[in-house]
């Protein structure tokens, strides 16, 4: 009976911890409110990536245009890879739409939950109708 109870209590402890290790982000209502909790948001080309000292992939794009804030022509976005950390996956050579949050000490950084929710025409049209200044 102890082994049953105990292979039992193991089995929920597995069960919940996945389900808390599980990424978990905010729902947008828009491509213009994502837009505007974001500092960088650029379409571009990923050019390559490398783990950088802290475990974080750190990937390279090649800036196509420029949707919201300043990128020069070549950016590093660090971020997860693991579903769990809410981490993601760029292919090399992929045209992709990034969006990016600066973090201490200018270090771009993305996730999953950053990641476009809503078509691309939507996300250009909110940085068109973002007023400047």
């Amino acid at each position: 009976m102890r082994t049953v109870f105990a292979a039992l209590a193991a089995a929920v402890a597995l069960s919940t911890a996945g389900a808390a290790l599980a990424c978990s982000c905010m729902p947008q209502t828009s491509a213009a409110e994502h837009l505007a909790g974001t500092d960088l948001a650029f379409t571009g080309r990923v050019l390559g990536t490398r783990v950088d000292v802290q475990g974080y992939v750190v990937t390279r794009f090649r800036v196509a245009e420029t949707l919201k804030g300043r990128a020069p022509r070549t950016v590093a976005v660090s971020h997860r890879t693991v579903g769990a950390t809410c981490g993601l996956s760029y292919r090399p050579g992929a045209r992709v739409l990034v969006l990016a949050e600066r973090r201490e000490g200018g270090v771009w950084r993305t996730s999953l939950c950053s990641a476009p929710q809503f078509p691309e025409v939507e996300y250009r049209q909110a940085a068109r109708a973002r007023p400047t200044g």
